[in-house]
């Protein structure tokens, strides 16, 4: 029993340490603020647990000797001795009468007024757990961009030369010295400008000192942004002032009109008729269909005439395609909308300066109020070469 008497005595004044210690800083704090903090209180609450819980280990090895004297019938050292518990010792010991004078009970007395955690008393002062993530809607998992070419440009401006009319007059000479037939082809010059799309968020010095990661959260944020506003333009850009014009809008893009009712059935083959109308104008490699995510539901959830879904097994579902050709499923796509072709051969995205981020001090005042103002922008052209290589259309919605 030496050695667990010689463990008690260590775990209390290990624990009696941490009491006195976590009591002055108690009063440090009353004295400083009014009130102990939250933390204060539990390290000292646990203190007095690990008190509490060392007087009753030497209580119970005080039972354990009493009862093996009594059965050993082991004689008292005097009849009128009176031997001390090992619990009495410890309150009529030094260390616990030091400890005793720094309790709650006992401590300087600091004047306080009525303390809790409300807004106008010590709620400041009272500690909250804050999650490290920054909780955020995900991103899109593709964009329009990522569909067409992308070429480098060093200039202002891109022109292209489209052709309008192949008159194709090829025929057999009619016989030696007879003029051969005469062919034509006319040409367009069409150029696109570069434009810059940008935007910009302010922030003040402090925060971004003092939150790491916030930096690079709005970085990002705001690139993500320019991708959104690319989805936009590149589908739905009205051409007007610094707006592309977007594929849905550019008048040479063939339109296959709308379907003849709100139904998957009649959708898909609405589909269809549109790529056969890229394949009229002689374009074969259709590779994408881009749909908006309602409008693709309605598809896979048509049914025929007896209930059973024609286009997906309910517990395998189906491969992302119509026809041969892969879907594009984005809310870039208005809800009614769809446009399908050959994306690697009909438009393409001219970059002057890809998507970058500055940051300065010198926008208005903020070197005077201690903020930054956060600029990401993008310069680009878009332009469809080849507009017969796509085909657009409506899909009926319910009425």
């Amino acid at each position: 029993m030496s050695e667990e008497i010689k463990e008690i005595k260590s775990a209390f004044e290990s624990t009696s340490n941490e009491l006195k210690s976590a009591l002055i800083t108690m009063q440090d704090e009353i004295k400083s603020k009014g009130s102990a903090s939250k933390k204060t209180n539990e390290r000292v609450f646990k203190a007095e647990q690990g008190l509490d819980s060392v007087v009753k280990s030497a209580q119970n090895l005080e039972d354990r000797l009493t009862e093996l004297e009594v059965k050993t019938n082991r004689p008292s050292q005097t009849a009128n001795a009176v031997r001390k518990s090992l619990g009495q010792c410890y309150v009529e010991s030094e260390t616990y009468q030091e400890v005793k004078s720094t309790t709650r009970g006992n401590s300087v007395p600091v004047e306080q007024k009525a303390i809790s955690d409300g807004a106008g008393s010590a709620g400041a002062l009272t500690d909250q757990m804050r999650v490290p993530n920054i909780f955020r809607n995900p991103n899109r998992p593709m964009f329009i961009r990522d569909l067409v070419n992308h070429v480098p440009t060093m200039d202002s401006a891109v022109e292209i030369m489209r052709e309008n009319v192949f008159t194709n007059s090829a025929a057999p000479q009619a016989g030696e010295l007879v003029l051969k037939a005469e062919s034509d082809i006319t040409f367009s010059l069409e150029t696109y400008k570069v434009e810059t799309q940008a935007h910009w968020m302010q922030a003040s010095r402090q925060i971004l000192a003092d939150v790491n990661r916030l930096r690079s959260y709005i970085d990002g944020r705001l690139m993500y942004g320019l991708d959104l506003l690319f989805d936009a333009q590149l589908l739905s850009g009205d051409g007007t002032g610094q707006n592309f014009t977007g594929l849905l809008v550019d008048a040479g893009v063939s339109d296959i009109g709308a379907s003849a009712a709100e139904s998957g059935t009649v959708w898909l083959e609405h589909i269809r008729k549109a790529i056969t109308q890229c394949q009229l104008f002689e374009y074969y490699n259709i590779n994408g269909i881009v749909l908006n995510p309602a409008d693709w539901e309605t598809i896979e959830i048509s049914t025929g005439s007896d209930g059973h879904f024609i286009w997906a097994s309910v517990p395998d579902g189906a491969e992302m395609r119509l026809w041969r050709v892969p879907v594009v499923v984005t809310n870039a796509m208005p809800q009614g909308s769809f446009i399908l072709g050959d994306w690697t051969m009909g438009a393409t995205l001219y970059d002057r300066e890809q998507k970058n981020v500055r940051i300065s001090e010198s926008n208005g005042t903020d070197f005077v109020k201690n903020a930054v103002t956060i600029l990401a922008e993008e310069r680009a052209a878009f332009a469809i070469e080849l507009p017969k290589a796509f085909t657009k259309g409506t899909l009926t919605a319910a009425a």
